[in-house]
């Protein structure tokens, strides 16, 4: 390499640096992220049955950003494994959803039907 290229060089990486430690954090993982990719999806893909439905969608990434769901959100194919978290294994975690569910099936089913009755679809 020639000299004559050193400045251009050093300019380069001083600049490059300069947008790494200026640059603010990243939001990927980010809740509200989430949400507005879903919305994104949804006003791209512009289908009728989407589009009604483009709030649910919006809130169904933030719900799988919560404890339990973030636990069990990816999956590495090359190990098998997804994130690294302390959370509770799958079959706990079966066993804890299974115990709740008991309890709360007669009244979730209760509001379900109410919320069908009254003509809302989007659930109780």
């Amino acid at each position: 390499m020639s000299e004559s290229n050193l400045p251009v060089l050093r300019s380069a990486y001083t600049a490059i640096l300069l947008f790494c430690c200026l640059a603010g954090p990243a939001g990927a993982h980010e809740v509200e992220v989430h949400r507005s990719i879903s919305h994104n999806a949804v006003d791209i893909l512009d289908l009728g049955l989407l589009n009604r439905y483009r709030a649910e969608i919006g809130q169904g990434a933030v719900d799988e950003d919560t404890f339990p769901q973030y636990c069990y959100h990816a999956y590495n194919p090359h190990n098998g494994r997804g994130f690294d978290l302390p959370c509770p294994g799958v079959a706990d975690w079966a066993n804890i959803i299974a115990s709740n569910a008991r309890d709360a099936i007669p009244i979730l089913w209760a509001q379900s039907i109410s919320a069908y009755n009254a003509g809302n679809l989007g659930g109780p």
